[in-house]
């Protein structure tokens, strides 16, 4: 076994463990970013979107939020954020039509009587969902995400090509059989020589920087969907 399977059958091992139960008392809150067409001509920008992801699309690190929220000024709604976020958090994934239910279960108890849930343009009934809560127009959004353990996977990944150097081509194929090894088989994975997103961290960033220059690829942040729903994984190099 070489070393990067030793540390790879690690990280497999420790997948459960990424996964916390149902009974969490704090659920930790997760930014969660897509690249999502206009929601019928509302404006592009939303005074205020909080973006809970159990299910979180695969966007690694980039600084884009602070404190897990991407904060607009608008009546915050804590409650119904919170119990949102613990129930995808009591998922590996959850696709729309559950969460659908589940979630217009709390709207009542919670005091959200008139919210409704709305699917962005992306979203396909068999793909798991991460939620935003827009107050300013009493909607929840779902919109795509991952399971749990696919972002485990993309992380182990994505740490991997930063301590190793792999080319265009190995680095593809790199990712491609660790995608499929946790069942994820149906993403495109393009290149570039301009990241999706950087760490916001400026150690980090200069990292990335210098290992690209040095030929190598990376994960560079995460994955955008089309219309269609369909998913773009993207690494970056030269």
């Amino acid at each position: 076994m070489t070393t990067f399977d030793e540390r790879l059958s690690v990280q497999l091992s420790s997948l459960d463990a990424a996964i916390p139960p149902p009974s969490i008392a704090a659920p930790r809150l997760r930014p969660d970013v897509v690249a999502t067409p206009s929601l019928r001509g509302r404006s592009k920008a939303r005074r205020r979107l909080v973006l809970l992801a159990a299910a979180a699309a695969l966007v690694i690190g980039t600084g884009v939020a602070t404190g897990g929220r991407l904060m607009f000024p608008v009546q915050p709604e804590p409650a119904l954020e919170a119990a949102i976020a613990q129930l995808l958090d009591a998922e590996d994934c959850l696709q729309p039509a559950e969460a659908e239910v589940k979630i217009r279960a709390l709207f009542e108890p919670l005091g959200y009587e008139g919210w409704d849930i709305e699917r962005t343009a992306p979203v396909r009934d068999d793909v798991c969902v991460a939620a935003a809560v827009d107050s300013e127009h009493h909607a929840v959004l779902l919109m795509p995400g991952v399971s749990r353990t696919s972002m485990a996977m993309f992380e182990a990944l994505q740490a991997e090509l930063l301590a190793r150097c792999l080319g265009k081509d190995a680095a593809i194929e790199f990712v491609r059989s660790g995608l499929a090894s946790v069942g994820v088989d149906d993403v495109a994975i393009s290149t570039g020589d301009r990241p999706l997103s950087i760490p916001g961290d400026e150690a980090e960033a200069a990292r990335w920087q210098q290992h690209v220059a040095n030929g190598c690829y990376v994960l560079s942040g995460g994955a955008t969907w089309d219309e269609a729903g369909n998913r773009t994984i993207h690494l970056w190099g030269n």
